[in-house]
């Protein structure tokens, strides 16, 4: 039993000598913000989403998704994703946001 506890605090002392050797710090949070870009599995159709589908996109609330909708029906449907950017409310940025996520069919 002895020599089990000495094998454990051994072990246990080696772990915190190598942590502090080598500036690890497993019980930290994690600073600033981690961003991951990842395309989703499936891309949405903006000439058949609804209002609910539209509000996943990252950045679109239920306003902006209405005059999504508004504006294709306007306009008979979109031709390019590009056109997006004609709906108000859809800038530059908002439109890189989400253009990785969308598509026309």
């Amino acid at each position: 039993m002895k020599a089990d506890l000495k094998l454990k605090t051994f072990c246990a002392m080696l772990v915190i000598s190598l942590m502090t050797w080598t500036r690890i710090d497993l019980w930290a949070a994690p600073k600033g913000e981690i961003q991951v870009d990842v395309e989703p599995a499936v891309l949405l159709d903006i000439n058949t989403a609804d209002a609910l589908q539209l509000e996943a996109l990252k950045g679109v609330g239920p306003s902006l998704a209405e005059r999504i909708i508004a504006f294709r029906e306007q306009r008979g449907g979109f031709q390019s994703i590009d056109e997006l950017r004609q709906v108000k409310g859809v800038g530059e940025v908002k439109f890189e946001k989400i253009k990785n996520q969308v598509k026309v069919a």
